[in-house]
């Protein structure tokens, strides 16, 4: 995956880096593969460092930040054992910065990674997600670029990343092209309902629908900007709010519905795990967690003395 070369602190930084790696080659005779790693995770930190902080000094870099940072590869869809991975890198970085003279503490200690959720996920109910999309929407840019985005985000089961990239050439008549993790290239099949949706958005705003342009953009003063994974965000919490209670609203509540009521309705984990990107079969299976209702409808159908 490619990453910008960072600029301000953060490419004050990378001489730090490059010391730190060698540290790590010289003295710790850490493998290439793992020292590569290190590199992979560092460039990534200081990347959202540039993005986020750009100017901040290097001893303002504080627990809220790198907080931020863990928070952000939550919202991105990274397992716990690849923040965990992530998080204890950038520990040893600082650990490495303090014991050189660079900082006097370290941000990044006694932080800990998210731990696996071992509660049932919520999802919305389809009394909710009909509720949804039967909401009076704004006749306007917004509201149709709202409306738009989370039926993708339900009927296709997209993470926040693979709708906020997907481009006009992306969308086909039956299916839309998506770019997951690892720049994998998948088909998602979409109805002709969905893409008529596609098409009233593109023809309603022309100037906005040409074919290497981003679907989902904001308008800001006048000019045209891709949507900010933030405001993407305060979207679905504010609509998703209207029909439901559920604590987390974000985008992620609409790809783990998808893929629940896929399940409930007898789809094959498989075909699940290809709709929704999963490497393996092994992150499919959180979807097969049932609801009460619908394990005692199936009880009372099938069990001998279930009536």
């Amino acid at each position: 995956m490619y990453i910008a070369v960072p600029k301000g602190i953060a490419f004050f930084m990378l001489e730090h880096q490059h010391t730190f790696l060698k540290y790590l080659q010289l003295e710790r005779r850490y493998s290439v593969h793992t020292i590569g790693a290190y590199r992979s995770d560092l460039d990534r930190f200081l990347s959202f460092i540039d993005e986020h902080h750009e100017g901040i000094a290097l001893d303002e870099i504080n627990r809220a930040i790198i907080r931020d940072w863990l928070i952000s590869m939550v919202d991105d869809d990274y397992s716990p054992k690849s923040i965990a991975r992530k998080l204890s890198c950038v520990q040893s970085f600082f650990k490495f910065l303090c014991q050189e003279g660079h900082m006097d503490t370290n941000p990044a200690l006694h932080l800990r990674s998210p731990k696996q959720a071992k509660d049932i996920i919520r999802v919305l109910s389809l009394k909710e997600v009909n509720a949804l999309f039967a909401l009076d929407f704004p006749a306007d840019f917004d509201g149709y670029r709202d409306q738009l985005m989370l039926d993708v985000l339900y009927s296709c089961g997209l993470r926040r990343s693979e709708l906020l990239n997907l481009r006009w050439g992306d969308v086909h008549p039956d299916y839309i092209r998506v770019v997951g993790k690892g720049n994998k290239m998948r088909r998602v099949p979409i109805t002709s309902r969905l893409y008529d949706l596609f098409e009233k958005f593109s023809s309603a705003y022309d100037s906005f629908s040409d074919k290497k342009n981003y679907i989902f953009v904001e308008i800001q003063e006048a000019s045209i900007k891709p949507l900010n994974p933030r405001k993407l965000y305060q979207i679905c919490v504010d609509y998703i709010g209207q029909v439901s209670s559920l604590t987390y609203r974000g985008p992620h509540l609409l790809r783990h519905s998808m893929a629940t009521h896929l399940l409930d309705k007898g789809a094959d984990l498989q075909v699940i795990k290809e709709l929704l990107g999963h490497a393996n079969l092994a992150a499919t299976q959180i979807y097969t967690h049932t609801s009460v209702e619908t394990l005692q409808r199936v009880y009372q159908l099938a069990h001998p003395r279930g009536h």
